[in-house]
């Protein structure tokens, strides 16, 4: 069974379990039964949701772009130094969606999350901007430890398909193979 992270409190959240998922098991039915489970979930956006991932993108751009004065939501940030980097981790969450949840009909949609990772390493900085949908309100922090917690779990499992299979060594993946 799949828990929450240590900052969720079983008394705020009653629900069974927490799914987080990347965006290739962010479907429409996938997010269903999980509801029909009594389950929460957390599930990345990209491309693969018509137009779902642009509409949540430009609303976040809409707010970013007013100095964040029209956001109605909440916002979180964590910074971390070390292995000869610095990190920093915001996040912004909302369920003041306007018309999208009407206009995607997503099972359990109550937020939006934004997570905006910037890393700087020898003096150059990259950052990189995430989208999410949830069923869970809109508390920026408890959502940043969720995800925080789904790409831990993922990243250990390629850590160990790399260290066990050699998979990035494979040449499986070039050209047709």
């Amino acid at each position: 069974q799949i828990t929450y992270p240590k900052m969720f409190l079983r008394e705020a959240y009653p629900k069974l379990a927490l799914v987080t998922m990347d965006a290739m098991g962010c479907q429409r039915k996938t997010s269903a039964q999980i509801i029909k489970q009594k389950g929460d979930y957390v599930l990345g956006l990209k491309g693969n949701q018509g137009t779902l991932h642009e509409d949540i993108k430009l609303l976040f751009a809409d707010w970013q772009a007013s100095g964040w004065k029209d956001f109605h939501g909440t916002y979180h940030e964590e910074n971390d130094k070390g292995h000869g980097r610095i990190e920093c981790r915001r996040c912004w969450a909302s369920s003041d969606l306007g018309s999208l949840v009407d206009t995607h009909k997503w099972p359990g949609f109550v937020s939006a999350v934004l997570v905006e990772s910037g890393r700087t390493i020898k003096g150059k900085t990259t950052t990189e901007q995430r989208f999410y949908i949830s069923s869970l309100e809109p508390n920026a922090e408890q959502l940043s430890q969720a995800i925080r917690a789904h790409w831990e779990v993922e990243n250990k499992v390629h850590w160990v398909l790399d260290l066990t299979y050699n998979e990035d060594g494979s040449k499986i993946y070039k050209d047709n193979g």
